[in-house]
């Protein structure tokens, strides 16, 4: 409680008074005015009822009534995690390195603190860490999955999912489902953290992919619509997709909460002023569970503040609630929607593309890119039937997997160095803008490749007279459209069925060859 005064106090007295418990703290500041904090420690079963507080001060006495309601015995569910950017703070190949000795830490941590639970933020951790530790250090890892004492998101990193396409989206998930399903852990929940991407159609890639829910912590800091609407006190809702699959969700207001409550390294003074507050957006009378998430733990791409481990047991040394609890989010999501049941609100909509206009900034491959994203289905499918027509060959899957890399690389949200806008001469500007450049140029080649072998191996089925020029429709219905091509000199394009000269166009011409632009009709599908 707080006394006010605006002379200074001689001989101030508070008596507090609820129930049968009665207690008395003296105060004397030495200020003239002001105010003057006191705290009262009341025993559990005294927290409900009638109080009266009696101030005496300076001769005078005042009598204050008060209602004393108990709160809910809290289970704050913390999810240590550290977001990845693929880039940005640092080289690409450098945050590789430094997220997967953050999971050497969080092995090591585990052991010395079994309590201690750690999240990834994306599936690519994982892979990165894989491809680069020893034997004994990955099956480390694998039975602590299987523990689910680490945690794999189904994602395989932050998408922008604006400028995703329905496919990749889908496709984002295979690496994860693949891994957990061969090694255990849990297929449950997809995590966007970071820049808002929630576009509309995400919703249902995630409920029909049979996920139990999503997590978005949000970067608000030029996005602050979705804070604005309120979203974390609203969670958990169900958020509703445009065919109406419905996914539980939950909406942090940053990925690095536990810093904000507890500092960092964490301490039991921070959260003992900061926890309460906190927990006040959950206290309303719609909210039906008493567990809450407090998601992330320290910024993107940095050693693990192993200190985090010990914050469980050190406020459960002082406190006995709110307890503190480290958990994954989908084991924290079972217990608060368990209690929440039907009471859970319906979201529907699109969470917008905030902070994608990284694309933006390099236009020129972000339009080699979206060429890329609808040829590399056209690749898949011509690959496939070359299989068909000739049984001895099967699709280069190695290279159709190196081309969804790519395409998904450059969907990652991560889009030039953090000092690209001052410094964009710097080294860290250039080189992390080139090798997100050279995601768009690679998977065009790998394409290429693959389209070039594909269609080589249907044309070689087909009964044409040599020189034939073979147009090909990836689509599932008859198309016209223009087609270019060299034509050597000296010759005409004719039409096989028609037996008619085709008209064309010429566009530049060379010493033995002429670009010609034509209009292909109706080619079947």
């Amino acid at each position: 409680m707080y006394v006010h005064f605006a002379e200074r106090p001689h001989q101030g007295r508070v008596i507090l008074a609820v129930g049968t418990f009665k207690s008395t703290q003296e105060f004397n500041p030495d200020r003239d005015f002001g105010q003057e904090k006191l705290e009262f420690e009341v025993p559990e079963g005294e927290t409900s009822g009638e109080g009266e507080v009696v101030l005496s001060m300076n001769g005078r006495s005042r009598p204050v009534p008060f209602q004393l309601l108990p709160t809910k015995k809290w289970n704050v569910f913390v999810v240590p995690h550290q977001h990845l950017d693929i880039g940005y703070s640092d080289y690409q190949a450098k945050t590789y390195e430094v997220q997967s000795r953050a999971l050497d830490q969080a092995i090591e941590t585990i052991g010395k603190h079994p309590s201690f639970r750690y999240s990834l933020d994306g599936y690519w951790v994982a892979d990165q860490f894989l491809k680069t530790r020893s034997e004994p250090q990955r099956q480390r890892f694998m039975q602590l999955v299987k523990e689910n004492k680490i945690k794999i998101p189904a994602n395989y990193f932050n998408l922008l999912t604006g400028f995703a396409t329905s496919e990749e989206m889908i496709r984002s998930l295979y690496p994860s489902y693949e891994f957990q399903e061969k090694h255990g852990g849990g297929f449950d929940y997809a995590s966007i953290t970071d820049v808002p991407s929630y576009s509309w159609s995400y919703a249902s890639v995630l409920a029909n992919s049979g996920l139990k829910y999503l997590v978005a912590a949000s970067n608000n800091e030029r996005a602050p619509v979705l804070r604005l609407g309120h979203l974390n006190t609203r969670s958990p809702f169900w958020w509703e997709g445009p065919d109406g699959g419905r996914i539980p969700m939950w909406y942090s207001q940053s990925y690095q909460q536990l810093p904000h409550i507890f500092g960092l390294p964490p301490q039991v003074s921070g959260g003992r002023d900061t926890l309460p507050i906190f927990l006040q957006q959950y206290s309303g009378p719609d909210y039906k569970s008493d567990g809450v998430i407090v998601y992330g733990t320290q910024w993107e791409n940095t050693a693990l503040y192993t200190s985090q481990a010990k914050i469980d047991e050190d406020w459960s040394a002082v406190y006995a609630y709110p307890r503190v609890i480290f958990a994954g989010f989908a084991e924290a999501m079972d217990y608060i929607t368990g209690q929440a049941g039907d009471a859970m609100p319906v979201v529907r909509g699109d969470g917008g593309p905030y902070w994608e206009d990284g694309i933006g900034s390099d236009a020129y491959y972000a339009a080699v890119d979206r060429q890329n994203q609808h040829r590399a289905i056209a690749a898949e499918e011509f690959s496939t039937i070359g299989a068909y027509v000739n049984p001895r060959v099967r699709p280069d899957r190695e290279t159709l997997n190196s081309v969804w890399e790519n395409l998904l690389l450059f969907d990652e949200h991560t889009w030039e160095a953090d000092r690209s806008i001052e410094d964009p001469e710097s080294q860290l500007s250039i080189q992390q803008r080139a090798v997100k450049e050279a995601r768009a140029t690679e998977g065009k080649r790998l394409i290429d490749e693959v389209l070039g072998r594909g269609l080589s191996i249907i044309a070689d089925s087909i009964a044409n007279p040599p020189g034939a020029v073979l147009v090909f429709n990836p689509l599932n219905w008859p198309r016209s459209g223009l087609v270019e091509f060299d034509l050597s000199k000296n010759l005409e394009l004719v039409d096989l069925a028609t037996k008619q000269t085709v008209p064309y166009e010429v566009l530049f011409s060379g010493k033995n060859f002429s670009r010609i632009r034509f209009w292909a009709a109706e080619v079947p599908s």
